[in-house]
């Protein structure tokens, strides 16, 4: 309880009662400790809103993720299919090239033969042309100079009237 001493013309003089010092300094911590929960409070609040966003753009950035593994899967299935086709092609390309080699050397061979084959014969044809024109210089020089055939009278066709029957 307070005393109150008045004096003359003075306001009235409360002492302090210490339980109230003590309640107004309690008062001043736990305003201070609400104030500052009420700010860690709002700091949370916005600390939640930035999570739950990076949460939703995480969330989202793995279902896009999943999403083009996916497609990456059944694109590379597709791949693996398509490569197995190019190599069967190349396969029988390569044995079409290989056929088609062989038959190029058999026909370059043939060529080549008949090519050797020519020559001979134009060889042995202008060997033989050469002996021949040997051979008429010396008939020409061996026997003496003739005189062209005289004429031969015409003869008449024989019909089948004029033959006589041989049986």
């Amino acid at each position: 309880m307070f005393m109150e001493f008045f004096l003359p013309g003075a306001r009235p003089y409360y002492r302090p009662n210490p339980l109230y010092e003590k309640l107004k300094l309690k008062e001043k911590l736990v305003m201070s400790f609400l104030n500052k929960l009420e700010t860690e409070n709002i700091d949370s609040c916005e600390n939640f809103q930035e999570h739950k966003k990076e949460i939703n753009f995480y969330r989202n950035l793995h279902n896009r993720l999943l999403l083009q593994s996916s497609v990456v899967k059944k694109s590379l299935v597709q791949v693996k299919q398509d490569y197995k086709e190019v190599k069967a092609d190349w396969y029988l390309l390569q044995q079409y090239l290989t056929e088609m080699n062989l038959t190029v050397e058999e026909e370059q061979e043939k060529t080549s033969n008949l090519q050797k084959q020519q020559y001979q014969v134009s060889e042995a044809a202008r060997e033989l042309e050469l002996a021949t024109s040997q051979q008429e210089s010396l008939l020409q020089n061996e026997l003496p100079p003739q005189e062209p055939p005289a004429e031969l009278p015409p003869q008449q066709p024989q019909t089948c009237l004029d033959e006589s029957p041989s049986s």
